[in-house]
């Protein structure tokens, strides 16, 4: 009652307290570019007068509704809903310890959501999934606070199988803005995952590598009289290269532009057909009594140039992936104090430098 009463001084302003809980992420595609996720939102917020004196005086309708409630979030970025969504009724709390009640409703929702990838670095990529919502806001008559994101902890057991790593501990609300007529605000649901990227090393990177280091192998083969049988096992290579990589093209994204995984199987082919050439030319400007030497002069070559760009595209991917992709595991400043607070203070205002109106 003292507090429907402080509330009816102050005009009945309301204290409206989000909490999202990410129940699950599941069917990541990078080819079409999507993922799907389960989250629960809740709403938590103060009542009025009236409402108090219906609980407190037993009222039992299961169908009642608070004087006041918030408008549910829509989805910015949703391709479509898995399931229907669920909104909950709205239910009286009491907190504990204290004299003071609080509404609560929450909203559900399963749905597939797009999401453009930064792949340029695939598959040493670290990757920002959102969900991005909005719902009706009047800053004038409602306080709203966000509640510090909360994660399933059966999200992170289901990628134990994955290729991602979720960072679950970074999971935050960013973004935070109204619109032109301050009418609608919107926010994004950040989650952070990082690509386990040995399974394309061991699948695709060293499978290629072996393929490419083996074509070295025709050195046993006589440069002269056998050229014919030469450039037959080269061939066979540069197709057993196209090949796999055609099997494999399935599980890869499909862009218009190159990533780095695509740099080094296009790598391979120019290697191998870099290689042919050579040969071809040896044929054609080497004579019988030195053609030996100036074979293997070209292998000893060929073999420094496998060795240097590999070296070279270790430094790459590395350098790449030390600056550019773990810098996307940095979180604001505002947001690490807020995953500092104890849990009774872990309520975090949207900051007015966030809110463009």
């Amino acid at each position: 009652l003292e507090e429907s009463n402080a509330l009816k001084e102050t005009g009945h302003k309301n204290d409206l307290r989000v909490c999202i809980k990410v129940e699950s992420i599941t069917g990541i595609e990078q080819v079409s570019q999507s993922f799907g996720a389960s989250l629960e939102v809740k709403f938590d917020w103060r009542p009025t007068m009236q409402d108090i004196y219906y609980h407190i005086s037993g009222g039992n309708d299961p169908e009642w509704e608070p004087e006041w409630m918030p408008d549910m979030p829509s989805l910015v970025n949703k391709i479509e809903h898995r399931e229907d969504i669920h909104l909950g009724a709205p239910r009286m709390v009491k907190l504990k310890g204290e004299s003071k009640y609080r509404v609560q409703q929450t909203c559900k929702y399963n749905s597939t959501f797009l999401e453009a990838l930064e792949l340029e670095d695939f598959p040493f990529d670290v990757q920002e999934f959102q969900v991005k919502m909005k719902m009706q806001h009047d800053q004038d008559t409602t306080d709203l606070h966000f509640e510090k994101v909360v994660v399933d902890s059966e999200v992170q057991e289901v990628f134990k199988s994955s290729e991602w790593r979720p960072h679950v501990q970074l999971s935050s609300i960013q973004h935070v803005h109204h619109d032109e007529d301050s009418s609608f605000l919107h926010f994004s649901i950040v989650l952070k995952k990082q690509r386990a990227w040995k399974v394309y090393f061991w699948r695709v990177i060293f499978v290629m590598a072996l393929i490419s280091i083996s074509s070295l192998f025709m050195v046993a083969i006589d440069p002269w009289e056998d050229i014919g049988d030469r450039l037959g096992y080269l061939v066979t290579m540069f197709l057993a290269a196209l090949a796999y990589s055609i099997v494999i093209s399935e599980y890869l994204p499909k862009l218009s532009y190159m990533t780095l995984l695509d740099i080094y199987v296009s790598s391979t082919y120019v290697f191998i057909c870099a290689l042919m050439a050579a040969e071809v030319l040896l044929k054609l400007y080497s004579k019988e009594e030195n053609i030996k030497v100036a074979d293997h002069i070209i292998n000893f070559t060929f073999l420094g140039i496998w060795f240097f760009g590999h070296v070279v595209f270790a430094t790459v991917v590395i350098h790449r992936y030390h600056w550019k992709e773990k810098t996307k595991l940095d979180i604001k400043e505002e947001t690490k104090l807020s995953f500092s607070l104890t849990p009774s203070l872990r309520r975090v205002p949207v900051p007015q430098s966030m809110i463009a109106t």
